[in-house]
């Protein structure tokens, strides 16, 4: 890795994406501005218009399967249809989203403040649905062939709903932190723990230890 020189970025990097038309155009969230870049990351721009910044932004995602459709979490939800040259709030705060690859309106939130609620969208964030509510997440990953199945971490473990997220079943004991589905091969998943990293071949039914980097990454997609 190499830091260029110049770059505009103004504070830490929250989270960064990558847009689904193309690997130049590269997006990034600091603490208090939305970052675009047209060149791989070597210049960036600040894109703010819409956003509140008097709240800290904690992530961005770009949708998988649409270009120039973005999500951006501050005080609450924020869209960009325009790659991210102007945003529109939502009606929900979440902690994370994620994206159904496969339906290209479906989107899943988590909110942690209250009571702790999985929420689900059919018309790209305009309107939410309640799946399961008093449930730790602190990773989130659908599968990208069968959206029924998606895969949660909380400090239980990695949990699995087999019925699109409204009950989930403790696949893994143990604390666990990131989750993330093969997109070539739906049935392998991925898992960081404190000390160790794990791999299922099945779907969540087994696992087994996987070599990771030492301290084991922050993020894993």
């Amino acid at each position: 890795w190499t830091l260029p020189a110049n770059t505009g970025l103004a504070s830490r990097i929250e989270a960064v994406a990558v847009d689904a038309g193309s690997p130049s155009l590269v997006y990034a969230a600091t603490n208090r501005s939305i970052f675009v870049s047209t060149d791989g990351g070597v210049d960036w721009t600040a894109s703010n218009n819409g956003i509140d910044l008097n709240a800290s932004i904690t992530g961005v995602a770009a949708h998988p399967s649409k270009p120039g459709t973005l999500f951006a979490i501050a005080d609450q939800l924020y869209r960009s249809t325009d790659f991210g040259r102007s945003w529109t709030p939502l009606s929900i705060s979440p902690t994370l989203i994620v994206m159904d690859p496969s339906n290209s309106g479906t989107l899943f939130a988590y909110i942690s403040r209250g009571f702790a609620t999985l929420l689900k969208s059919t018309d790209n964030g305009a309107d939410w649905t309640t799946l399961a509510t008093h449930l730790s997440v602190g990773s989130f990953a659908v599968d990208p062939v069968n959206p029924a199945n998606l895969y949660a971490t909380n400090s239980d473990g990695v949990l699995k709903s087999s019925d699109g997220g409204h009950t989930f079943t403790l696949e893994l004991s143990g604390s666990a932190e990131q989750v993330a589905v093969d997109p070539r091969n739906p049935a392998v998943v991925y898992v960081t723990a404190s000390f160790n990293s794990y791999r299922s071949a099945d779907a969540g039914k087994t696992w087994s230890k996987f070599p990771m980097p030492p301290q084991g990454p922050a993020v894993l997609f």
